[in-house]
């Protein structure tokens, strides 16, 4: 049944971006893809809102969260590296999640 609605919940949001658009309204788009586990669709929005909107924060926790989803060690590591090649600006919550990542990456 919650598979069922993550599912509804990104088709009503995929109508919602045909209609309207915005980093917000994507980004939501693409986290409802991936908790309904449509992750190839989801990376493709993501890449998508790099190009448009690479100094937004929530982009790249966005695609560092989809790498880890994919267990991409290798794409962990690049977006972290992307992250600080941009020197996007990250909240202190952001900032405590990439250390989580960046020290597993060193562990290995």
């Amino acid at each position: 049944m919650a598979q069922i609605q993550r599912q509804q919940y990104a088709r009503l949001l995929a109508r919602r971006c045909e209609r309207e658009d915005g980093p917000a309204l994507r980004i939501r788009y693409a986290t409802a893809l991936a908790d309904a586990g449509v992750i190839d669709k989801a990376e493709d929005v993501a890449s998508q809102l790099v190009i448009d909107a690479p100094d937004e924060q929530d982009v790249w926790m966005l695609s560092l969260r989809l790498a880890v989803m994919r267990r991409d060690g290798d794409e962990v590591h690049r977006v972290i590296e992307a992250i600080d090649k941009q020197h996007v600006y990250l909240s202190a919550a952001n900032r405590e999640e990439l250390a989580f990542w960046r020290n597993g990456e060193e562990a290995r």
